[in-house]
């Protein structure tokens, strides 16, 4: 092996391990939340898919939703089958994914912009704030998808285009949002490198990687051809209304105050430290590609600004952190493309950006452990669902949203269960149920408006605590488990 290469391996190496121990410390703190494991709905039978098949007599789940897929309940499921299940079994395969997508930053880096560019870009998506823990806590879910985007694109720049095209069909199936980096990589394309592409793709390889990305994406085409584009019908809906605040949050995503006050408390209204650089410096970076008519930095910054755009004109995407970050690790891409251009002042400038990226990190940890986590993501979901499966119940009804996920999780999918803020059948027919018991939050920690109100009383029964309320390490009472049991005839 060459001395290149055994950099070129090393630094790999290096900055996904760095990675790895910075999003994988205390991996069990927030809690658990709903979305983050809605992936197990397709683990176990009592979970719900919207396609499945059979193999050999076994449920295969292939789409969870209309626009997300099953392919990480597929992953897990020899996961669960051999290391069980916990915060540790979620939560480290998403964070091995992510380090892997460091690694590979770095080597298209390399490839593309050498080695300068490498080692600041892969040392700044290593620690940023927003893909450490969209990426811990991968609610969106986003890991998978940015792994294999960037894989896609390091096949395609190592022409290895069959391949690269079937990584890209995996994350269409995986979930629909790749859309949006498949429309800003075609953008990127056809700006900076369209004559390259077709001397480089002649029609017959062309016509085999669009067969092998509809290979990747099997699962997502059969789907919408069965519903006649169900998940068109559900996703596409054009909305500008909101642009100012979107570009305000990619703003926050990238001085990595996105999360406080949401993923961590952070009651003292004091989102500090901040990499309050970083928004700027890539401002430079792009006006820098631009006015250099750069074919590389053109291709970034097409590629970041298209597929931000598809999200930002989409009703109900991009707005939320788990949607901004899926246009990583263009960013880091793109700065760490000008360091190489520019003069040294601008990589000591990200240096500085980089470190007090890893102060945002810090702090976030800090506040988890002294101020702890919003209802969602509390903590006390461990010990509420320890507390319900040591009752053995004959089922589970839960009036509020965020607990059934964690419920089936913690039961491996044995727990019969039932959800509904408005259930269909009375209230008193439900309290009747032998050896069921009943699962909500707090008033104060309610998801659902007047979740609580309907089950304070009901008409013929005592409401009777099964535990105490369940509280986070800060001793919030977060959940309440109760059961109803029938009144004497006399005082009714």
């Amino acid at each position: 092996m060459t001395s290149a290469l055994q950099r070129r391996a090393l630094g790999a190496l290096v900055l996904a391990a760095l990675f790895f121990a910075v999003a994988a410390y205390q991996i069990d703190r927030p809690g658990l939340q709903a979305d983050e494991l809605l992936f197990a709905q397709g683990v176990w039978e009592r979970g719900t898919v919207v396609l499945e098949t059979r193999v050999f007599g076994h449920r295969v789940p292939l789409m969870q939703l209309p626009y997300l897929g099953s392919l990480k309940s597929i992953l897990y499921q020899p996961v669960f089958a051999a290391f069980g299940v916990s915060a540790a079994a979620v939560r480290l395969p998403m964070v091995a994914v992510a380090a892997a997508t460091v690694a590979l930053t770095f080597l298209l880096l390399w490839h593309m912009a050498g080695e300068r560019a490498a080692w600041m870009g892969g040392a700044l998506l290593a620690l940023d704030p927003a893909f450490v823990f969209t990426t811990r806590c991968d609610w969106g879910p986003v890991a998978i998808e940015r792994f294999l985007a960037v894989a896609g694109l390091w096949c395609f720049e190592r022409r290895r285009i069959h391949s690269g095209a079937f990584l890209f069909g995996l994350a269409l199936w995986n979930k629909t949002t790749f859309l949006w980096t498949l429309i800003g990589l075609a953008a990127a394309v056809a700006a900076a490198y369209h004559r390259e592409a077709r001397a480089r793709i002649p029609l017959r390889t062309a016509g085999v990687a669009m067969i092998c990305f509809a290979l990747g994406a099997y699962p997502w085409i059969r789907y919408n051809v069965r519903t006649g584009g169900g998940t068109a019908a559900e996703t596409a809906h054009f909305d500008a209304s909101d642009l100012k605040g979107k570009l305000l949050l990619l703003h926050s995503s990238l001085e990595g105050t996105t999360l406080y006050g949401y993923l961590v408390r952070d009651g003292d209204g004091r989102p500090w430290p901040r990499a309050g650089i970083l928004p700027w410096l890539l401002g430079m970076a792009v006006a820098w590609a631009l006015a250099s008519r750069d074919r590389l930095g053109l291709f970034f910054v097409t590629l970041l600004g298209a597929s931000w755009l598809c999200m930002a004109l989409t009703r109900g995407a991009g707005g939320s952190a788990h949607h901004v970050v899926l246009i990583w690790p263009w960013p880091q891409c793109l700065l760490a493309l000008a360091a190489a251009h520019w003069p040294r002042r601008f990589t000591v400038a990200l240096a500085i950006g980089a470190a007090l990226n890893a102060g945002v990190i810090a702090r976030h940890y800090a506040l988890l452990e002294k101020k702890g986590a919003d209802t969602p993501w509390s903590e006390a979901v461990y010990e509420m669902t320890n507390q319900v499966l040591a009752q053995k119940p004959a089922g589970v009804f839960v009036n509020d949203w965020g607990i059934v996920e964690p419920l089936l999780l913690a039961s491996r999918g044995t727990l019969r269960m039932e959800f509904s803020a408005r259930p269909a059948l009375p209230h008193a027919q439900l309290a009747a149920r032998s050896g069921w018991i009943f699962v909500g939050h707090t008033d104060g920690q309610q998801q659902f408006p007047n979740a609580n109100a309907p089950w304070k009383r009901v008409p013929g029964f005592e409401r009777v605590m099964v535990t105490p309320p369940i509280r986070d390490r800060q001793r919030v009472p977060v959940y309440e488990v109760f059961r109803f049991q029938p009144l004497p005839k006399a005082t009714r």
